[in-house]
């Protein structure tokens, strides 16, 4: 049995190490590459005969505060769950063992729509979090009476002659981040949906994996943009802007026709949405992606103990400063 850390930016050794696995796009490096910019990332890799258990971590000090040298792990942002081959689930203890000898006291794992979330027995386990997608093995991503509004603002906007186009690769991003932008200082967005130079640059190393459709008025203005991803099975909705005034939500909506299009043409099956701004199942955002994809996804997180002692300590201090029960695994995150 071997555990191997390939750090992100050794993309040939984590692409290998992947090889076999059911990899999403959001376990490319090119895209953990993005999302963890300037943070200590490696794919750690248990091994023993056919039977893998590969898990990408972004691994970061606790506060300095709680007096600990010590670090804790999750999963990047996104959907980049553990991958299992073989008996990889059993090879658990032996990799949490070499996280913890490298001063790593637990690890927060997100999960993947489409995959279960590859945990071992006695993992703390978090509620899933409700998603939405658009099913394209059927030939019919908007059918039924849930995506009823979709249909009618697809039908009104190319009426009124709005036209999506699609760039694969997506190249030059100028034009979208102008509206993307725009549209996050409309909204008054905070700086976790801000992005810099450095972050689209890295995005773009996906290639082929991402496109970028833009939604043009009848004078051939861009009225709406977004970017997506697709995997060998999964397609994701990443980030997308609208123009002020464009039309209401008619332009919007007909980022999602393209989309489909595009990702079954990639032999995708599904288009994941993704979620809302919260886990709450009134949520705004996740009722509006429900309108627009009729199939209920979830994707669940989970978090597993490599030095159980520690962990408790860490928590032990933050309970005695705060005076708060705290509800978060990594309790002593908590705000």
């Amino acid at each position: 049995m071997s555990v191997q850390r390939i750090p992100v930016a050794d993309a040939a050794a984590w692409r290998a190490a992947s090889a076999g696995l059911p990899a999403d796009v959001y376990h490319d490096p090119a895209y953990i590459a993005a999302a963890a910019l300037g943070q200590r990332v490696e794919l750690v890799v248990a091994t023993s005969g056919g039977d893998r258990l590969a898990v990408p971590l972004v691994i970061r000090p606790v506060p300095e505060w709680l007096g600990e040298a010590a670090c804790d792990a999750e999963s990047p942002y996104g959907y980049a769950a553990p991958l299992v081959t073989g008996n990889g689930l059993a090879l658990w203890p032996e990799l949490s063992s070499a996280l913890a000898a490298d001063g790593i006291v637990n690890v927060f794992l997100r999960g993947h729509p489409g995959l279960d979330l590859a945990l071992p027995e006695g993992a703390w386990r978090q509620a899933p979090h409700a998603t939405a997608a658009i099913p394209l093995a059927d030939g019919e991503p908007f059918a039924g009476a849930r995506c009823a509004n979709q249909r009618s603002q697809m039908n009104r906007g190319e009426k009124q002659g709005f036209r999506a186009e699609v760039q694969c690769p997506a190249g030059d991003l100028t034009e979208f981040r102008a509206i993307y932008d725009a549209t996050m200082d409309r909204l008054e967005a905070g700086a976790a949906y801000r992005f810099s130079d450095a972050y689209y640059a890295a995005l773009n190393g996906l290639g082929e994996a991402m496109a970028l459709v833009t939604v043009r008025d009848p004078a051939g203005q861009a009225a709406a943009a977004a970017l997506f991803f697709a995997g060998p099975v999964w397609a994701h909705y990443h980030l997308s802007g609208r123009a002020d005034g464009a039309a209401g939500n008619v332009a919007g909506n007909l980022l999602f026709p393209a989309a489909a299009a595009w990702a079954a043409g990639k032999g995708c099956r599904f288009l994941h949405l993704g979620g809302g701004t919260t886990a709450a199942p009134d949520d705004s955002l996740l009722a509006y992606k429900k309108r627009i994809g009729r199939l209920d996804t979830a994707f669940p997180a989970g978090g597993v103990l490599c030095d159980p002692v520690r962990h408790a300590t860490l928590v032990e201090r933050w309970r005695h400063r705060t005076g708060k029960p705290g509800s978060w695994f990594q309790t002593y995150r908590q705000q």
